[in-house]
């Protein structure tokens, strides 16, 4: 029957396989802690959360996105020709699920100019997979008929403070309308006049954990970018070089999809 549990366990189950594709990719960039840290900060997400109780397509193109990172990487790193097939794929399904997700593709391209613009044929190729297997879910958004402009009154462009907020702090309790704090979740440790007192300092407590979070990537960038030291091996020097690499990725994906939307 259409139970609760039916409707929602496949997002369920997509919400926990999101969870383990970070910790591989994660773990594939900078190691199993890394990983591991990765996994939790995603497995105590409210977002991910929210999105994994829903029956939308949210949590499956979290999953996708994960699965087109890790396979592109692989794809420049590894040169195994399964690669090839791996990320077409995941890209392919990737495309079929949001219109929007046709931004990871072009963020990845922006990588490829980046880095490999020196391996012509290969970044040629790339980019011939890349059309291949847009062309089918592009056909069909082009023959999607949307919303009427005067009834779409709620896809506006959003503001400075409401884009910023989006950028920085969707996971941060308080600071975004995904995340409000109740006090209904303290009341079995307090009482409700100590519940409700605790909650007053959800500003407080999101702000912080946002300036914590910045901070730390923020760090670990100027880490990676600057500071690392260079091993006397070729095989230390690659590596760096790697994850260099692999954080200025993480970066495009961050920024240039909602700088795309925004502008």
């Amino acid at each position: 029957g259409h139970t609760p549990l039916s409707v929602r366990g496949v997002s369920m189950i997509l919400g926990m396989l999101g969870i383990l594709g970070v910790f591989w990719f994660a773990r594939m960039l900078f190691g199993t802690r890394a990983g591991l840290l990765a996994a939790m900060f995603m497995a105590l997400s409210p977002v991910h959360w929210h999105y994994s109780r829903e029956i939308r397509m949210y949590v499956l193109l979290t999953l996708l996105a994960v699965a087109s990172s890790y396979t592109f990487l692989q794809f420049w790193n590894d040169r195994r020709k399964r690669w090839w097939f791996w990320h077409g794929l995941a890209n392919l399904l990737l495309l079929w699920t949001h219109p929007f997700a046709t931004l990871l593709p072009f963020v990845q391209g922006l990588y490829v100019l980046a880095f490999h613009w020196r391996e012509f044929k290969r970044m040629i190729l790339w980019g011939c997979l890349q059309v291949l297997v847009a062309m089918p879910p592009l056909l069909y958004i082009l023959n999607i008929e949307f919303w009427p402009t005067d009834t779409a009154g709620f896809m506006t462009v959003p503001d400075l403070p409401v884009f910023l907020s989006d950028l920085f702090s969707d996971d941060s309790v308080g600071l975004t309308y995904q995340s409000l704090p109740l006090t209904a979740g303290w009341h079995a440790l307090f009482s409700k006049e100590t519940a409700a007192w605790l909650v007053s300092f959800w500003r407080v407590f999101g702000r912080t954990l946002l300036v914590l979070s910045v901070a730390t990537a923020a760090l670990f960038g100027a880490y990676l970018l600057f500071g690392a030291k260079r091993g006397k091996s070729e095989t230390s020097h690659e590596t760096v070089g790697v994850k260099r690499h692999a954080y200025v990725y993480l970066l495009l994906w961050w920024l240039v999809p909602p700088l795309v939307l925004y502008a």
